[in-house]
């Protein structure tokens, strides 16, 4: 071992040591010889002949590492070291013992003291002395640089936790969680503005009955005993509970939708979505097809699929033989008009001679005159003006007119001018009217398309996004405030085992909720259109060997060999989205995964594709499980070899992740009954880097742009 500590100050050694010639020997060795200064440079060693001394001295001044003869007549080496232990934990110690009285310095390394030196009476030790005292500060800086990571990481959860609750705040429905006692988790801004509530009102721990308490209280229930008021609307939420979804509105007239997620153990989580205005765009529906029915003249509307979308009772009126007013929308107009002829209403030469032949000319005429009007007359002898317009999502409305009566008024008063211009203004004013009516027609199809779209999008995100985050979310928050809890309220009593304890399990939940943040933000990006998609040539070796690096410290710590055999696989792919899905599947191998085993990466080529798969000789998937890994609505998460525990999401990113860049994943494993450990294999394809492909595809997207 050779070259100078990174410190180049003078290294402030303390030595212990009764012999006086041997405490000259030492400290004459370790500040001029040239082996002790090419080690450590500069050394200044303080000499003590007694334990006492020892621990007096420390606490005087600051050594950088201290030099302990187990030998000493007053306290025992182990004595010593637990002393210094509790008083300066930041300094090494090393011990040193006789050949033959090894015993001595053991008793005192189990407490962290990481080496010891074995004097012989030659004082051949003496030329490893400075070699052992630089190893010993090596890993006492190792071990300082890797506190200052765990509060680095500790931070940047406390980040991570405080995006969540702004990115929870940015939601435009309103939530609140209950646990099972039903006391306050957690609330939402959209859940105080959608109740009328200041924000910051409820804090996590209050009761139900207390929130009812404090809006009786408020006026929010109207006048009277506010502790009856609580009382009457709590009895009322518990009976509302038993429905999954209600519709109530509140004392600001807002129209809100609940829907309500309850488990025994978990306990409960409701959502409210502000139904106000598609409410009132029902209300005004429903008020223009009573309008509408009123008209005397008939109105069909279709789609851009030539299917209908509306109808009114004069329609029907005019048409008998169609299907009933509640049960025609989706009929087309193909079908429509074969009725009509199936029934004999048509009165046309071409209809009665050859049916097929005017069905065709019929609907090629409407489709290829999309503005057009015109007179019929049906089977009946009644006559009728017809108007066909287009809408602006590629859809029809016809408008028919009756004017039987008025074609006979025309014929009967046919000498009368004054009496014709007076039919040819009416005329008019019914074309003006029918304009305004078709374009009504067009903007409340449009406006109520847009609404429904938008509505279904909102319910399958949340549907999803809540059952993920009612079942995985409330379990780490619990034992975060839990014992967070018990550490501010007994941070004093508590012994130092108890503390680093409750820290360390507080540490696991922090870090259990970060990575359900990571994958659920990464997996709402990419469920949403907005994460970033730019494929490329990338190593499969570089991936696999980053990932390697990262997760190296995983697997020693549980004694899992992670193996992988190089390649010179080029892929077409995203190199964030590989990384990650890699990233997840060695990380529930390494979970899943108990002490002593191994995990394996290993790739090979399948024509156009590349197989990359990582195995595991952990505890294996049994059958009934494996087809429920990638759904959402299963939601599977079980606990890792050591108690880890997962949210379930990073598989379902995963296969996203995979066929968003056109390959597939699949599962491996079995389970005998006796649930013997056989491991479990992932395979992800990836297709081949073929740079002219690339050049092809981008080119043919770049021509269409």
């Amino acid at each position: 071992m050779t070259g100078k500590i990174p410190n180049k100050r003078m290294l402030k050694i303390l030595y212990a040591e009764e012999c006086v010639a041997r405490c000259a020997d030492m400290k004459e060795y370790l500040e001029h010889s040239q082996p002790a200064r090419q080690e450590l440079g500069s050394c200044n060693v303080t000499t003590v002949s007694s334990g006492q001394a020892v621990l007096a001295t420390a606490d005087q001044d600051i050594f950088d590492i201290i030099l302990i003869d187990c030998h000493l007549s007053d306290m025992s080496g182990l004595e010593i070291t637990q002393s210094l232990l509790e008083k300066h934990p930041e300094c090494p110690v090393m011990l040193m013992a006789h050949k033959g009285s090894e015993h001595l310095a053991l008793e005192a390394v189990s407490l962290e003291v990481t080496d010891y030196l074995i004097r012989d009476d030659a004082q051949t030790y003496l030329k490893f002395t400075p070699i052992l005292i630089k190893k010993l500060l090596n890993r006492s800086r190792i071990k300082e640089k890797l506190e200052q990571r765990v509060e680095n990481r500790s931070l940047q959860l406390k980040a991570q936790s405080h995006l969540l609750e702004k990115s929870l705040n940015a939601l435009n429905l309103g939530f609140i969680v209950w646990d099972p006692d039903d006391h306050l988790i957690i609330c939402n801004t959209r859940f105080h503005t959608l109740f009328g509530i200041p924000e910051g009102t409820f804090k996590p721990g209050i009761t139900l009955f207390e929130l009812l308490l404090y809006l009786a209280k408020n006026g929010y229930y109207g006048k009277g005993d506010p502790e009856k008021l609580a009382q009457k609307r709590h009895k009322e939420i518990l009976i509302e509970r038993q429905q999954p979804k209600k519709i109530r509105v509140t004392e600001n007239n807002r129209v809100l939708e609940i829907s309500q997620y309850q488990d025994d153990n978990l306990g409960r989580i409701a959502t409210f979505t502000d139904m106000t205005e598609v409410h009132n765009r029902e209300r005004e529906a429903a008020m223009l097809q009573e309008a509408l029915d009123n008209f005397t003249d008939s109105v069909i509307l279709y789609d851009h699929e030539e299917r209908v979308a509306f109808t009114n009772k004069r329609y029907h009126e005019m048409y008998p033989a169609s299907p009933p007013q509640d049960e025609i929308v989706g009929y087309t107009m193909t079908q429509l008009l074969q009725r009509s002829l199936n029934t004999g209403q048509i009165n046309h030469p071409l209809a009665k001679s050859d049916p097929d032949a005017w069905l065709a000319q019929r609907l090629k005429e409407r489709r290829e005159n999309m503005h057009t009007e015109g007179e019929t007359v049906h089977a009946n002898g009644r006559s009728y003006f017809y108007k066909v317009s287009k809408s602006s999502g590629g859809g029809h409305i016809h408008i028919q007119t009756e004017i039987t009566e008025r074609k006979a008024a025309d014929e009967a008063l046919r000498i009368s001018e004054e009496r014709l211009k007076a039919q040819v203004n009416e005329f008019r004013e019914n074309e003006v009217r029918m304009e305004a009516q078709a374009a009504d027609l067009v903007l409340l199809a449009e406006n109520l398309s847009e609404a429904h779209d938008k509505l279904a999008r909102l319910n399958e995100q949340k549907d999803k996004f809540f059952s993920i985050i009612a079942h995985d979310l409330k379990g780490p928050f619990n034992a975060l405030l839990g014992f967070s809890s018990l550490l501010s309220d007994r941070g004093e009593s508590l012994s130092p085992e108890k503390t680093k304890e409750y820290g360390t399990l507080v540490h696991q939940s922090a870090e259990q909720v970060f990575k359900l943040l990571e994958n659920l933000l990464e997996w709402s990006l990419l469920q949403m259109g907005r994460m970033e998609y730019a494929p490329g040539p990338v190593s499969l070796d570089e991936v696999i060997q980053t990932n390697k690096i990262l997760f190296a410290p995983a697997a020693d710590k549980k004694g899992i060999t992670l193996s992988c055999v190089p390649t010179d696989y080029i892929v077409l792919a995203d190199f964030n989205m590989v990384d990650t899905i890699l990233r997840n599947l060695i990380n529930n191998a390494i979970k899943f995964t108990p002490e002593g085993g191994a995990v394996t990466i290993d790739t090979r080529s399948n024509g156009d594709f590349i197989e990359l798969e990582v195995t595991d000789t952990g505890v294996g998937i049994a059958p009934d499980q494996i087809s429920k890994l990638f759904r959402l609505d299963e939601n599977v998460s079980t606990k890792g070899t050591d108690g880890e525990i997962g949210s379930g999401l990073g598989l379902h990113l995963c296969k996203d992740l995979i066929e968003h860049q056109g390959g597939k994943i699949h599962v491996l494993s079995t389970k005998d009954p006796h649930n013997k450990e056989t491991g479990a294999t992932f395979r992800i394809t990836i297709p081949v880097y073929h740079a002219e492909l690339l050049c092809d595809k981008l080119n043919k997207r770049s021509s269409k742009g």
